[in-house]
Order: C-alpha cells, then structure tokens, then sequence
C-alpha cells in the first residue's frame, strides 16, 4: 500500500462526479493513482518518465481495481468504465494519452 496523502478540495461537491458514486470512485482513484513527483518506470521493454499528476493503466487492470470489492449489482464493464473516464476528460478534470 502506497503512503502519503492527497489534497480534496471541498469545492468537489460541487462537481459533477459528487452525483455519481462511479465518477467518484473513478476521480479519487486518478488522483490516488497520480504520482506526486517525477519518477520513471518502465513498461516492457521501456523506460517511460512519469510527471507529478500522471499515471500508467489500461482498461483492463482499471476495470479490476475498480470493481474489486464491488457487489456484483454494482460492478461496471470495461466500456463502461472507459466511457466514465472519457466523460472526465471531456469535463476537463483530466487528460488522457494513449
């Protein structure tokens, strides 16, 4: 388990992701997920340097995170979970690049 804190504006609440249990877990998840400082990692056979405020996932590792623990009722399907995550950045809350 990763240590350290993140910063949560109260302004959050009124955002749209506050409505929705999903987009909430999703938006904690990214900024939980962020890294806070300049690191590389390496992903195959690549080094990729990470800025504050990025992360590595795929679809199919977000899907599994996401819903572990979940009821079954309220699991999403990997599209699902996309769609979620390009509505965020379509909202500006976060870039994504594949």
């Amino acid at each position: 388990m990763k240590q350290g804190y993140i910063k949560l504006y109260r302004k959050v609440m009124e955002s749209p992701v506050w409505n929705d249990p999903h987009y909430l877990k999703l938006w904690m998840y990214c900024l939980l997920k962020a890294t806070h400082k300049e690191r590389e990692v390496i992903i195959g056979n690549q080094i990729i340097n990470l800025k504050p405020g990025q992360f590595i996932t795929g679809r199919k590792i977000l899907t599994n995170e996401l819903n572990e623990g979940m009821e079954p009722r309220h699991m999403l399907s990997e599209a699902s979970w996309w769609r979620y995550l390009n509505n965020l950045e379509k909202w500006g809350m976060l870039n994504i690049k594949k």
